[in-house]
C-alpha cells in the first residue's frame, strides 16, 4: 500500500508547480496501482493524517471541475467561508488515522509536499513505524534567499533537518539535491540516501510548433510579484534578447 500525502494538492484548487506535481504523482499512481494507492491530508490539529472528504478528493482529482466559483482566495474562502467548507474541516476529526499502528512492513508513505506545518514535529515518530518513507523535496529556495518570508524560515530548517528521518528523500533537480545535501552538512546531520527524478515536463499530446516567421517574439510568463520569481532576470534576458520585442506583462 503507497500513502499518498496530497496536502497542499487537497486543500486547495490553487495550481502551483508542487500541487500540478502532486496531482500528476497521484493520477499516475492510481492508474498504475488502482486500489493500492490512498491518499491522505495533514490535519493539523490532530497532529496526523485523514482520509479524505469529497471535497478535498474534488481539489485533488478536479480542482477546476464545472461549477467552481472563480475566487480571489479560493483554498481560504470556499474551506472558510461556505457551508461545504466548513463541514469539512469540522468532520475531518471523524476521518483522522492514528500516528501509530497503521503503517506495515511493505507499506510507504510518500510526501509530495513542502511542510510548513506540525508534519515535521511527529516525523521522528512516523520514522519509528515499519515501512518505507519517502519525500520529494522541491526546492531550497528559502535557504539559498532566506528573508523573503521571515515567520517561514525557521520552519523551513526544521522541514530540511526532517527530512534526514525519511528512509529516502526524492529530490527534483541536482542543483536541489546539492542544496538539501549541503544544508545537512551545515547542520551537521548524517545525509540520507536521496535520488535525482526530475519534474516531468506538463504537456499532453504534441506540442505546436511555432513558426519562426511568424513575427517578433513573445513571452507569457505567469507569475506572482515575488523575488524568488526572477522577473529583473528575465527582462534583463529579454532586453538582452531583442530591444525590439513587444513586452505586456499581466
Amino acid at each position: 500500500m503507497i500513502y499518498l500525502d496530497v496536502t497542499g494538492a487537497a486543500t486547495s484548487r490553487i495550481s502551483t508547480g508542487i500541487q500540478r506535481a502532486a496531482r500528476g504523482i497521484h493520477r499516475a499512481l492510481s492508474l498504475h496501482g488502482g486500489q493500492g494507492i490512498v491518499p491522505l491530508v495533514w490535519d493539523n490539529k490532530g497532529r496526523c493524517y485523514a482520509s479524505l472528504s469529497p471535497l478535498e478528493s474534488e481539489y485533488l482529482e478536479q480542482p477546476f471541475a464545472e461549477g467552481f466559483r472563480k475566487l480571489l482566495w479560493p483554498d481560504i474562502q470556499e474551506q472558510y467561508l461556505t457551508l461545504r467548507g466548513l463541514k469539512n474541516r469540522l468532520g475531518r476529526s471523524e476521518r483522522r488515522i492514528p500516528r501509530s499502528g497503521f503503517l506495515n512492513d511493505s507499506d510507504t508513505l510518500l510526501i509530495t509536499d513542502l511542510c510548513w506545518d506540525s508534519r515535521v514535529d511527529v516525523w521522528r515518530e512516523y520514522a519509528a513505524e515499519p515501512g518505507l518513507k519517502v519525500a520529494i523535496f522541491h526546492d531550497a529556495m528559502p535557504l539559498r534567499i532566506p528573508g523573503q518570508n521571515f515567520m517561514w524560515d525557521g520552519l523551513f530548517k526544521k522541514y530540511v533537518k526532517g527530512l534526514a528521518l525519511m528512509d529516502l528523500v526524492i529530490c527534483v533537480s541536482r542543483e536541489t539535491e546539492e542544496n538539501l545535501v549541503s544544508a545537512w552538512k551545515e547542520f551537521r546531520i548524517s545525509p540520507k540516501p536521496t535520488k535525482v527524478i526530475t519534474w516531468p515536463v506538463p504537456f499532453e499530446g504534441e506540442r505546436v510548433l511555432r513558426n519562426p516567421r511568424a513575427g517578433r517574439p513573445r513571452i507569457l510568463y505567469v507569475s506572482r510579484l515575488l523575488r524568488r520569481k526572477n522577473h529583473s532576470e528575465l527582462l534583463e534576458a529579454c532586453d538582452s534578447g531583442g530591444r525590439d520585442m513587444n513586452s505586456h506583462w499581466i
